[in-house]
């Protein structure tokens, strides 16, 4: 059992290996940015399953999955927004943590070892606001993440259903990309502005040209 993270407790009936009680600084990101506008949709959900006393549910539905690296660091490989919105969320210190569970060993790797693994298993994103970047400079706490509006697009279309959700780790980022090389302007605190974006989002995730990515749902209807 790592001794750092707290505890570990039982595993539930669907995981191997059991669950870790993880706090924010345990969590190394594999990524640069995510969707701020998504996050603080999520800062809102779990601000309200606090009130509703169902936070402990959410967690059960929220597991991280970890890779162990050298010096027994944690890294995340999906649920990023979920986490920074969990630690930032207007909710009590002690009620501050969600569960992980380690999917992969690679702390006999040295850090450029790692780091290649990780691309070649898709378990980690080097592309910060579409261009790439070494991952020496990933930020080493989630906290410091940036923002990629187009990945809040992605988020969007994900939850009205025009992307379809699937356990592929980073697949909103591919899709924030598309959006990106197609030029759709997205201006910071314009809810009309972004009512467009969204519309002409639509448009594009049910065309020809984006039948290459995942989550696909296929041809454009009438009405979104």
């Amino acid at each position: 059992m790592l001794a750092y993270p707290g505890p570990a407790i039982a595993a539930a009936e669907d995981l191997e290996t059991p669950l870790l009680e993880l706090r924010e600084h345990h969590l190394h990101p594999t990524q640069f940015t995510v969707g701020k506008k998504a996050v603080k949709e999520k800062i809102k959900k779990i601000e309200k399953l606090y009130k509703k006393d169902a936070l402990a549910a959410y967690r059960r539905q929220k597991i991280i999955p970890l890779v162990l690296g050298k010096n027994e660091t944690l890294y995340m490989y999906d649920r990023h927004h979920t986490a920074l919105a969990f630690f930032a969320a207007a909710i009590p210190t002690r009620e501050k943590f969600l569960y992980g569970n380690i999917q992969h060993n690679l702390e006999h790797l040295n850090l450029q070892e790692f780091w290649q693994e990780m691309e070649n298993n898709n378990l980690a994103y080097f592309f910060d606001n579409g261009g790439r970047r070494p991952a020496r400079e990933i930020p080493s706490q989630i906290r410091l993440l940036t923002d990629d509006p187009y990945r809040s697009l992605a988020w969007i279309l994900r939850e009205k259903g025009h992307i379809i959700k699937q356990a592929i780790p980073f697949m909103e980022f591919r899709w924030a990309d598309f959006f990106r090389a197609n030029n759709i302007l997205l201006v910071p605190n314009n809810k009309k502005q972004w009512k467009r974006a969204t519309k002409i989002a639509i448009q594009l995730a049910h065309s020809p040209a984006a039948a290459h990515l995942p989550g696909f749902a296929g041809a454009a209807v009438d009405t979104f």
